[in-house]
């Protein structure tokens, strides 16, 4: 039996999709506050077909982007090359994956709830003054009628993310419903820069 949210899991969930999963819009949390993003090297986690890997690209930040999908992987290619952008797209288990300690200027994370291990070394990978964005569901999603419905593991528990961000500055976060039917959870942090 596949486990949940393994990569077997977001391989299948990919694959029996035959447009794009999650669309090719950027996550309007991330284009509202991009200001807010300290530019340079750049890490998507779990990046899927990268919609916010590509729009990162096209506002000058160098990006890696990391998934678990061969599916993803290949459309995140392939949006790239129609947008005309230059992005570097990985192949990688999220459940072995250690972030390089202080590699990057800005990490972003959404629509994923990185299992503990990786949710651990965001912080840790981010250079000194680096940012941290994540956006999530928050757990009251599980319990709207109409709307996206996703699994108990995709949730963020009240208050998780500001736990891992508890050694970097807080620039904004909110946990509560953004529009009708969408609990999200969204946090923008800021490395000290000593």
């Amino acid at each position: 039996m596949m486990r949940e949210g393994s990569k077997e899991w977001w391989e299948q969930k990919f694959a029996a999709s035959s447009g794009y999963l999650y669309g090719k819009a950027p996550s309007p949390f991330l284009v509202e506050h991009i200001g807010l993003l300290r530019k340079g090297e750049t890490l998507d986690v779990a990046a899927g077909e990268r919609r916010n890997a590509v729009y990162l690209a096209q506002k000058g930040f160098h990006v890696t982007g990391v998934d678990c999908s061969e599916t993803a992987i290949k459309r995140a290619k392939e949006l790239a090359a129609a947008t005309g952008v230059q992005a570097e797209f990985k192949l990688q288990d999220l459940d072995f994956f250690l972030i390089p300690l202080m590699k990057y200027d800005c990490i972003v994370v959404t629509d994923y709830h990185p299992g503990p291990t990786l949710l651990k070394s965001l912080t840790r990978g981010l250079n000194k003054g680096g940012t941290l964005l994540i956006e999530g569901y928050a757990i009251d999603q599980a319990r709207v009628e109409k709307g996206y419905k996703p699994e108990p593991f995709e949730l963020y528990r009240p208050n998780e993310a500001l736990e891992l961000a508890r050694d970097v500055h807080i620039i904004l976060f909110n946990e509560r419903e953004v529009a009708p039917n969408e609990f999200r959870v969204q946090l923008i942090a800021r490395k000290s820069l000593r």
